[in-house]
Formats: C-alpha cells, sequence, structure tokens
C-alpha cells in the first residue's frame, strides 16, 4: 500500500489493492460515495468516525482528516497538536521478502511486525 503519509486524493484511497471490507475501508468508501452523491454531511460524519477509533492505524487517521481538511473541516486545537506517528527511514540491506511477507497479511502488518521485534529484541536481552 502507497501511504505513508495520509495525503493520497480522494479518489485513491483506498486504492485497488486494499481488501474489500472491514474496517476502516468500508468507511473510507462509503464516506466517499456519500460526498460523491451531496451527502456531505454523513462523509463528514463516517470520516470522524474513523479519527476515533482506537483500533485503526495512525495513517488512516491522517487520511481522514486530509480529507476533512479538503472540504472544510479542521480539527479543534487539542487534536490538531497531537502527533500520530515519526517516519523514520532505517536502510535494510537484507531482509526485503520478510518485509514483503509482512505487509502481505494486510491492514496492520506493522504493529504485528512490531511486536515480532520486541518479543526478539527481548529474547535477545536475556
Amino acid at each position: 500500500m502507497p501511504l505513508l503519509f495520509g495525503d493520497l486524493p480522494l479518489d485513491q484511497w483506498p486504492g485497488a489493492d486494499a481488501p474489500a471490507q472491514g474496517a476502516p475501508w468500508d468507511s473510507f468508501i462509503a464516506a466517499r460515495a456519500k460526498l460523491a452523491a451531496g451527502n456531505r454531511d454523513e462523509a463528514i460524519r463516517l470520516w470522524l468516525h474513523i479519527t476515533t477509533r482506537a483500533d485503526v492505524e495512525s495513517r488512516h487517521v491522517l487520511q481522514a482528516w486530509t480529507f476533512l481538511r479538503q472540504i472544510g473541516i479542521a480539527p479543534d486545537a487539542e487534536h490538531a497538536k497531537e502527533v500520530l506517528g515519526v517516519v523514520v527511514s532505517v536502510p535494510v540491506k537484507h531482509g526485503h521478502d520478510v518485509l514483503a511477507a509482512y505487509r502481505k497479511t494486510g491492514s496492520g502488518w506493522q504493529t504485528r511486525i512490531n511486536a515480532d521485534l520486541r518479543k526478539a529484541a527481548k529474547k535477545l536481552a536475556g
């Protein structure tokens, strides 16, 4: 999935490689359809719902806020100053096949790989 910063255009998110159903994909697809049908309020409600869910990745929250801002809805001051994540570039000489295998498991793969790496780090630390 190409999304990293939550700044894709409305017609590109979710992309063709997104899961066919489930959260938050259903909400993004429904919101796009509602907006296209002229039901702006329902699209806003769906995107705001994504921003409040604890079970979605921060990239989805960022993407929902991108869409909300595009139609003139800004987060309140408290939410606007939240940092939802930090991108760190770490070169990996080998192991691209491992990253690809995790990525193929779908939404949440970063969380799963992080959990597995933490377990391995604890084991190495003794």
